[in-house]
């Protein structure tokens, strides 16, 4: 309104206009880019965790079979184990 009868204040309105679009353009793409980022990280951590617990389970699986293993080698010498 104060712009629309003065020539250099409505050049210098837009300008305004125009730096602060570009700016509030760039937030965005900076937000964007901070999501992706984020989600890359939080995918390649599941990921991380799943093999890790993967890799858990085998051992388990190793160490469960090596305990009836023991117990079965324990009970053919007459010794029993409580559970």
């Amino acid at each position: 309104m104060l712009t629309k009868d003065n020539e250099y204040l409505q050049e210098a309105a837009e300008s305004l206009y125009v730096a602060n679009a570009d700016e509030i353009v760039r937030q965005q793409c900076v937000a964007r880019e901070d999501a992706e980022r984020r989600e890359r990280t939080l995918e390649r951590d599941k990921r991380l965790l799943q093999q890790a617990l993967e890799e858990q389970n085998v051992k388990i699986k190793e160490q469960t079979k090596e305990i009836e293993r023991l117990r079965a080698m324990l009970a053919q010498n007459g010794i029993e184990l409580k559970k």
